[in-house]
């Protein structure tokens, strides 16, 4: 596991046909015909068993599938057939029947979409579905391959070859999860079905909140340790909670292919009810089967299990490891991230909590520094956060407005994340993770967990030196006076003697976060307040914060009395995409 630190056919088959794939196992001798062995090469290496159909023709099972319909239920195999010959080979035509514990068989439909030729050393699928009517479920024994006769009466049935296919019939997600393969949480699998060479592991997965609802978000790296290139294949998910079946589906549209060696990310979407808890998902894929029976062509989808995963933790809301975190020390994302350049070295460099006076919560700011190791300007990726409290509680983070686009080579910008939290947390023991967006087909944007770490929230203090990082402020003296005018009533001038040191490497804009200065009462009340700016001069007619003296003058104050006791509170002033939001750095009687 990585944390912070990267509708159903079918097919007409002709000659002795033996059917294996999927642990069917080996076809047994039928009334009318022989059975073929097994190819023994083809389970050299432990893969299924491919039988042989005729002298240029093998074949293997893909899937069976069981579903319920209102009137009864679907049964749907899917098949393949491979051509090891030179030149092109018909499909023969023999029917496929499925057959029941009881000794019922049952004939399959093709769908209109099968292939009726191979190519020469080309492999083929081929899709079968059967409706019955009248019955909630069938126990399937095995599958028939069946020479019929009609030009006798009555017509002639001869079964070629049965295969059985008991306890490998994929018959849809419940509490009992049969017919597919099993996989543990953080195990790379592959999806055998498929033939196909691709490694899955599970890396992370998150339950939260989107537009759509809420959802369970599953993130798998996808490996190609082939020589060729790949496809990644739309999988859907599916989950039950107990009580409802829950179905979900990539959040990646576009057609994804991995060159060999080559690695990615993709992330399976689940919705879910607020009190779904799944033990366990299924991973399955989509087959299509075409009917004519209208007249016109209508394609039935469907999906087959492959592969049940089991969760980490049925009560836990995330995978990802959160290790005890230095404060300042620099981790590499792009090991997590296809976009996230690796040249961009990710560090956490503040993370502080105030309340917010007469609100009922705290805010939490955490300053995330973005360092260009490279020899070229780097964009910055659109990185998302979320505070994870030592209850379990998550608080999704909102980014700064204006965040940077871009970090030069040599350099390293800052971008603030803030977080609303009850007036009851404690900020101790906290999570933080770092994540990035993924659009789905719907418009709904989710996250996907790239790294956490673990830390204490750092508190208000009273010291003469602070942090506005990259600014380190030391206030040395400070007077504050009271004046009164005829005309404008009470104000107050504030004369401050700082010094204000900046990392040189830190580049910082005119959208950087300001100094907020308030004047509070003895009881609690704003009187006024004035901004300042590290980076430019104000509208409001604060010169640029330079070290030396600064002059601040508060005027149109909510009130017409001179007051004493006051509190001066010095805040950074971050301006996010809802609003503005206040950091306390310090409060100075």
């Amino acid at each position: 596991m990585k944390q912070w630190g990267k509708p159903t056919a079918v097919a007409l088959l002709s000659a002795a046909v033996v059917v294996s794939g999927l642990g069917f196992g080996t076809a047994s001798a039928a009334t009318g015909g022989a059975a073929p062995a097994a190819e023994t090469n083809a389970t050299a290496a432990g893969a299924e068993p491919v039988y042989k159909v005729n002298a240029s023709l093998r074949t293997e099972v893909k899937s069976v599938v069981q579903q319920r319909t209102a009137t009864g239920v679907n049964i749907g195999a899917v098949v393949r057939l491979k051509n090891g010959s030179n030149s092109i080979a018909r499909v023969p035509e023999y029917e496929l029947h499925v057959r029941t514990v009881d000794g019922v068989s049952y004939r399959m439909d093709a769908s209109a979409t099968n292939a009726r030729s191979v190519r020469p050393q080309a492999e083929i699928e081929l899709s079968f579905m059967a409706s019955v009517d009248g019955l909630d479920e069938l126990d399937v024994k095995s599958l028939q391959w069946v020479d019929v006769n009609k030009y006798v009466y009555p017509k002639k049935e001869t079964v070629i070859v049965e295969v059985p296919v008991a306890g490998r019939v994929w018959t849809g997600i419940g509490n009992e999860v049969s017919g597919v393969e099993q996989a543990a949480w953080g195990t790379p699998f592959e999806l055998k079905a498929l033939k196909s060479p691709l490694r899955y592991t599970p890396v992370a997965f998150s339950e939260q909140a989107a537009a759509t609802g809420l959802t369970t978000v599953l993130k798998l790296l996808v490996q190609n340790p082939s020589a060729y290139k790949q496809t990644v294949p739309a999988l859907a998910i599916e989950g039950y909670d107990g009580k409802e079946a829950f179905a979900g589906q990539r959040a990646e549209t576009e057609e994804i292919v991995l060159l060999p060696g080559e690695d990615t990310f993709i992330h399976l979407v689940l919705p879910k009810k607020p009190n779904s808890v799944f033990a366990n998902v299924v991973l399955s894929t989509t087959e299509a089967f075409t009917s004519m029976a209208s007249g016109t062509p209508q394609t039935t989808l469907y999906h087959v299990g492959r592969v049940a995963l089991a969760l980490p933790g049925a009560a836990t809301t995330t995978s990802v490891v959160a290790p005890e975190y230095t404060m300042g020390e620099s981790v590499d994302l792009s090991r997590f991230s296809d976009a996230i350049p690796e040249d961009v070295k990710v560090a956490l460099v503040e993370m502080s909590m105030h309340e917010t006076s007469g609100s009922g919560f705290q805010t939490v700011v955490a300053k995330i520094k973005l360092d260009n190791v490279g020899a070229k300007a780097m964009p910055i990726p659109p990185l998302m956060a979320e505070l994870v409290s030592a209850e379990g509680y998550q608080y999704a983070g909102t980014r700064q407005a204006n965040a940077p686009s871009q970090v030069l080579p040599g350099l390293a910008t800052v971008v603030a994340y803030t977080f609303t939290v009850p007036a009851s947390e404690t900020g101790e023991d906290v999570t933080l993770k770092l994540q990035e967006p993924v659009a789905s087909s719907s418009g709904a944007t989710y996250r996907s967990d790239l790294a956490a770490v673990k830390l204490d929230v750092e508190q208000p203090g009273t010291d003469s030196t602070f942090s506005f990082y990259p600014y380190t402020v030391e206030l040395r003296q400070k007077q504050f006076t009271a004046m009164y005018n005829a005309a404008t009533g009470y104000s107050y001038k504030l004369k401050m003697d700082m010094i204000i040191q900046q990392d040189e490497k830190v580049v910082t804009d005119r959208d950087f976060s300001l100094m907020e200065i308030e004047i509070v009462d003895a009881l609690g009340r704003s009187l006024g307040s004035s901004e300042l700016s590290f980076v430019s001069n104000l509208p409001n007619g604060n010169r640029r914060l330079i070290s030396g003296e600064t002059v601040v003058h508060f005027t149109n104050l909510r009130t017409e009395q001179l007051e004493s006791d006051l509190t001066i509170r010095i805040y950074e002033s971050i301006q996010t995409a809802t609003g503005t939001v206040r950091r306390l750095i310090t409060s100075i009687e």
